[in-house]
């Protein structure tokens, strides 16, 4: 069972994607705000966290760019409600989910999507030793 955090400002958006996620087998928690998500998250860590990208006060890239930081072996899953794609920079979402929901099931696979995607990421201690043990040997014969 994975845990998820859904953090929207909506009432009945935390709502509906708590329902649908707990039926979908998720263990669920919710936050109204980024600072509510980032508290919740120092308490329990979540596999995967669903952020609306357009929060009041703490902005959804905000939050995720503290997720990265802080857990970053956590999926994250952005929701937004732009019709055309926006640029997502530092914020690195492993899905998207457009508001208004297309379907119940699209709630759900864009965390299963997230999660899998999370899972197959390689972690960053991972890829920077991959570099130096391809560089090493380099850098030595041109030390020698």
């Amino acid at each position: 069972m994975s845990r998820v955090l859904v953090v929207d400002d909506e009432a009945d958006v935390r709502e509906l994607l708590g329902k649908v996620l707990s039926r979908a087998g998720h263990d669920v928690r919710v936050a109204a705000s980024g600072e509510d998500a980032l508290a919740d998250l120092e308490a329990a860590p979540a596999d995967c966290v669903v952020v609306d990208k357009v929060l009041p006060r703490m902005h959804g890239g905000e939050v995720v760019a503290q997720v990265r930081a802080r857990w970053p072996q956590t999926a994250v899953v952005v929701m937004t409600g732009q019709p055309t794609p926006l640029a997502f920079d530092d914020e690195r979402p492993d899905a998207l989910l457009s508001k208004p929901f297309k379907s119940l099931q699209a709630i759900e696979e864009a965390v299963a999507s997230a999660l899998q995607s999370a899972q197959q990421a390689p972690s960053l201690a991972e890829r920077l030793t991959a570099v130096v043990t391809d560089i090493a040997p380099r850098l030595k014969k041109r030390g020698s």
